[in-house]
């Protein structure tokens, strides 16, 4: 493993954009995963998994672009609730529905059940809900990048 820290940690110099690109690849496989006829059962966690990413990126992408460190956010882990709390989130204006729903995926750790914990999927969101949660993220993300609501030219830190 090379620890020299003259070498950049991942995603320090990314811009939002490309992360938003990167979460519309996610949402997208989702959904193609979402729709398969074998989903009952051996497509359901990784279309739960890629569509819990693609949200989670979409909300990087509004919290980098409102002018967050990396650093940052790599603090914030795979806390939804912290993420959505994010100045750069709340100016988005999510549906309370959905604000409760990312509440909900932290609480419940469904992130880490989809990787981790497959006995543990019982416990995981509703898919409807799930779906509903990053289409409604991926619209306001998405049109708050198509409105320009950050300036996109300003680089973190």
């Amino acid at each position: 493993m090379n620890n020299d820290s003259s070498v950049p940690y991942p995603g320090t110099e990314t811009e939002p954009r490309a992360v938003l690109l990167l979460a519309n690849q996610y949402a997208c496989a989702a959904r193609l995963l979402f729709t398969e006829k074998s989903l009952k059962q051996a497509l359901r966690l990784p279309a739960m998994f890629c569509a819990i990413h693609a949200i989670e990126l979409y909300l990087n992408a509004a919290i980098i672009a409102s002018g967050e460190t990396p650093e940052t956010l790599r603090r914030m882990h795979h806390n939804f609730s912290q993420k959505s709390s994010h100045h750069g989130v709340v100016a988005l204006r999510l549906r309370k529905k959905t604000q409760d729903h990312l509440a909900s995926l932290s609480d419940k750790k469904d992130y880490l059940i989809v990787r981790y914990a497959p006995d543990q999927k019982h416990s995981l969101s509703e898919l409807n809900r799930l779906k509903a949660t990053l289409d409604g993220v991926a619209k306001k993300v998405g049109t708050a990048f198509d409105q320009k609501k950050w300036d996109e030219t300003q680089k973190a830190g």
